[in-house]
């Protein structure tokens, strides 16, 4: 079985690798299972309890529930033995329902979902039970059922594949129901006498029956011999001749409109004046033909093309041969001219340094004047050293600061965050493994470094894992895990008024978690995730100034689908990547609102990343950048760009990028993409590095000011600099929110 995340809580698989009875005659079984935390396995010791059921969802619950406590977890793998009595199993199918909670732990159990369904192991106490059958030597026919085995029928039944068989005895009726009967074998006239044409009295032989040689009148023919056909009444169709032998006489009466490939020189008689022909002559024509004034070409008079013929045989010595130049309406050489440019550009002149966009490259030089201060991104130019200019000043990269305001957001993972423009708004998540959920928060001021304590009057129930949009004036909560299980109900948060509403259920999409949620700039559009029923492939818009929930085609869409990432692309949403049925996927979708009702359009999957979840996606305008996550817990340190205009995809290059890692944050400043903190499954990690799509490169993030090496927390762009909250480290919560301005390090020459 496939790992999956389940439904709740942080159990993200728990396989029946292993049910094994304990002895013959023994109802209890060894059952082996694999616990992980998110993605990580869980390492630990747990209370656990068990139940029975006989349905995968509700049901009855079949015998009392079966508690172990104190089970040790290691690498995410436990052993408990299980005795749920005789009558058990019966025969019918069984569901193991588990629940968990920490060893010595006094709150309720925490439910995992689904319930997993037991194999047939177990089912081999039930053979005791089989009744008479299992000793039986025979059975009276009268009571059985199904299918009798041909080679416990009598040798005298005949059967319908038997071959060989000599049946004796007198046959009578017509014969009508006899086939494949060799006409030699029946008495009277041998098949050959009715295989002679010459033997056939009446009827009708069909054309497939007669000699090629003979010609048919309802068809095309091909003579091979000089024939001569004469009279004026030929034939209906075109008699097509292959031998230039053949000769065809009589009178042909008509245009000949249907005649083609003549040749003139064998024509004989007059032709007509070239005048009395109607469209292009071809060749050379003898005679003379009227002329005709053209008064346009191509939409030019025929004045202006004078002009401009007169104009091109008096152009000057200046006018270079083989050369181009650009000009617009006034006859200036404004605007941009494209294309490539060869040679050292020693003929350009007034061009200012800050119209040129590049490096000088090793070597080169620059013409600079003296005295004249430039800044570079690295610390020994070769350009600018070769061009005569010296370092003069460092100014160092910005360090993360840590914020110490009261009033912070209490430490978390699994919640959800959102930027209105000046605050950072945190919401829910979860403290610990095995605790309570929360519908707690704090929006942060950046500029005030103050926190405020977001309203708890009306808010949602307490989880984890849901999604989070802004709308422009609230924050839409939705989905994710509660006490229950997963839930298809969110709220309406607006900041400015401390204000919570219900999002409605009516025609909302089924409860789910590990979904995705964007908002479209009108609507927030929920896709994917999974539930008690397994993987979800569908999903909803939700309009919060109407309260309306409607639906969205599955025509078209992604593969159900778990851990995907989308974003949204000016007015299409692309959804990438996860773990679906078939396990780890590269594969994606893009839902379109070109048209007045949106659907689904096919990405490549050509030039993709590899299969994968746990990774970032990022718009930067006009691509998506995908990098980072991980395949079966193996870290992915490579990413690709995807241009939805031309439906491609284009690796990014790997040199200075960050060390594999996954479950970090990213996101896009207008000109970088920034990766930060994140996990190899080892280890949490402090660094972060920013990649600059238009140039290619990557470079470090500053790691003065003690960064937090953390995994699963969140990041907004804050317009000059990112903020970074929450997370986990070697399994406790992080609660500290750090800022970071990712300038590099700037290094000033002067020209000498």
């Amino acid at each position: 079985m496939k790992p999956l995340k389940p439904a709740s809580f942080v159990l993200a698989a728990v396989l029946a690798s292993g049910i094994v009875p304990v002895r013959a005659q023994s109802t209890a079984f060894t059952y082996q299972g694999r616990l992980r935390d998110n993605t990580i396995p869980a390492v630990g010791v747990f209370d656990l309890r068990f139940a029975l059921y006989d349905a995968a969802t509700d049901g009855s619950k079949v015998g009392a529930d079966v508690t172990t406590n104190n089970v040790p977890v290691t690498n995410g793998l436990f052993s408990v033995m299980l005795d749920f009595g005789v009558n058990a199993f019966t025969g019918a199918p069984r569901w193991l329902e588990t629940s968990l909670r920490a060893s010595g732990a006094t709150g309720d159990y925490i439910l995992l979902i689904p319930r997993r369904a037991l194999t047939a192991t177990p089912y081999a106490l039930y053979a005791p039970n089989a009744g008479t059958a299992a000793t039986a030597s025979s059975v009276p026919a009268p009571n059985l059922t199904g299918t009798i085995p041909l080679a416990r029928l009598p040798g005298e039944v005949v059967t319908n594949n038997e071959a060989g068989l000599n049946l004796s005895g007198t046959f009578t009726g017509n014969g009508a129901g006899l086939t494949e009967v060799d006409a030699d074998l029946l008495d009277g006239q041998h098949g050959a006498f009715y295989q002679d044409a010459g033997n056939l009295l009446a009827g009708t032989l069909a054309d497939e029956r007669l000699s090629a040689n003979v010609p048919l009148l309802n068809a095309n023919q091909v003579f091979s011999g000089s024939n001569l056909f004469a009279g004026d009444s030929l034939f209906a169709g075109v008699a097509q001749m292959t031998n230039v032998g053949n000769l065809i006489i009589g009178t042909h009466a008509g245009d000949g409109a249907s005649l083609s490939n003549l040749n003139a020189a064998l024509l004989t008689g007059t032709a007509p004046k070239a005048t009395d022909f109607t469209g292009i002559l071809a060749g050379d024509v003898n005679g003379t033909q009227g002329s005709t004034v053209v008064a346009m070409v191509g939409g030019v008079t025929a004045v202006e093309v004078a002009s401009g013929v007169n104009a091109a045989n008096n152009a000057t010595a200046a006018n270079v041969s083989d050369t181009i130049v650009k000009r617009d309406a006034t006859g200036s050489f404004a605007g941009n001219v494209a294309g490539a440019f060869s040679g050292d550009g020693s003929g350009l002149t007034n061009i200012p340094a800050s119209s040129i966009v590049g490096t000088g490259g090793s070597g080169g030089t620059l013409l600079l004047p003296a005295g004249i201060t430039l800044v570079s991104l690295l610390p020994n130019d070769p350009c600018l050293l070769a061009s005569g200019c010296a370092l003069m000043m460092t100014v160092p990269a910005p360090p993360w600061v840590t914020s110490a305001a009261a009033g912070s957001a209490s430490a978390r993972f699994g919640h959800s965050a959102v930027w209105d423009g000046k605050r950072l708004i945190i919401w829910g998540g979860r403290p610990l493994l095995g605790s309570a959920y929360l519908d707690t928060g704090a929006a942060y001021d950046a500029d005030t470094d103050k926190w405020e304590a977001v309203s708890t009057i009306d808010a949602p129930v307490p989880r984890w894992g849901h999604t989070a949009v802004w709308t422009g004036t609230e924050m839409l909560i939705w989905g994710g895990n509660a006490a229950s299980g997963p839930q298809n109900t969110g709220g309406q948060y607006q900041p400015d008024r401390q204000l919570w509403r219900s999002i409605p259920v009516s025609d909302a999409p089924s409860a789910r978690t590990d979904h995705v949620a964007v908002w479209t700039g009108g609507q927030m559009f929920i896709w994917g995730g999974q539930n008690v029923s397994g993987l979800l492939g569908d999903g909803g818009f939700y309009a919060p100034d109407t309260g309306q929930w409607s639906g969205v085609t599955t025509d078209g869409a992604p593969a159900a689908r778990i851990g995907a990432t989308a974003v949204w692309a000016n007015n299409r949403v692309l959804i990438w990547g996860g773990e679906g049925e078939p396990g780890f996927l590269n594969s994606g979708s893009q839902l379109r609102f070109d048209t007045s009702t949106p659907y689904w359009f096919g990405m490549t999957a050509d030039n993709a990343p590899s299969p994968r979840r746990g990774h970032s996606a990022i718009w930067t305008g006009d691509q998506m950048i995908v990098w980072g996550g991980h395949r079966a817990g193996v870290p992915c340190g490579d990413g690709a760009a995807y241009d939805p205009a031309t439906d491609s995809w284009e690796s990014l290059p790997t040199t200075g990028s960050p060390t594999a890692r996954f479950n970090h944050a990213a996101v896009w400043t207008g000109q970088e993409m920034l990766i930060l903190g994140g996990s190899n499954g080892a280890r949490e990690f402090a660094t972060g590095a920013a990649y600059n799509p238009l140039t290619g490169v990557w470079r470090s993030l500053s790691s003065s000011g003690n960064p937090i090496a953390r995994t699963e927390a969140t990041a907004i762009w804050a317009g000059t600099e990112v903020l970074v909250f929450g997370g986990r480290a070697q399994g406790m919560a992080v609660g500290s929110l750090q800022r970071l301005v990712p300038q590099p390090v700037w290094y000033f020459y002067r020209k000498l």
